[in-house]
């Protein structure tokens, strides 16, 4: 209950106006707006982990394909086969955080069905051999062979 005093003048005195009102409605709407924001606020920290982690992961893979271009063919098509690995994992981490806080979503909820996880080995076609630098900084050298 919301209980309001106003001061009322008239020509023979002052008298005081009480408005009662039920305030619960106004009150169950504050506590939903207050949860919708730390909602908000929680996803929004988590994304920004999110988009450390993938740029991080990402870093690690470019440096990685760089690092290939100078190594014997059999070393350089380890490397990219395990910057290929990190770049399925960094796949799937977005994938599972966009499944899981996109509304209406049930992934991670009790009961619900996961997807299958793929898994497998990645192979380099054998025409593919790592060439020189481009003029980014990016291994560009990662052409078919001709």
């Amino acid at each position: 209950m919301e209980i309001s005093l106003s001061p009322v003048p008239t020509a023979s005195g002052h008298f005081i106006l009480a408005v009662i009102r039920d305030a619960t409605e106004t009150r169950r709407r504050e506590d939903l707006a207050a949860l919708a924001r730390a909602a908000a606020s929680e996803q929004a920290h988590r994304g920004k982990e999110l988009l450390g982690r993938v740029v991080g992961s990402l870093f690690q893979v470019g440096h990685s394909l760089q690092t290939a271009i100078d190594l014997p063919r059999e070393a350089a098509r380890e490397r990219i086969s395990e910057a290929l690995g990190r770049l399925d994992d960094t796949i799937r981490e977005i994938r599972d955080y966009v499944f899981t806080t996109r509304p209406g979503s049930t992934a991670g909820r009790s009961g619900a069905t996961q997807r299958p996880r793929v898994s497998g080995t990645v192979r380099v076609a054998d025409d593919c051999a790592p060439r020189g630098r481009t003029a980014t900084g990016w291994p560009g050298g990662l052409r078919p062979r001709t």
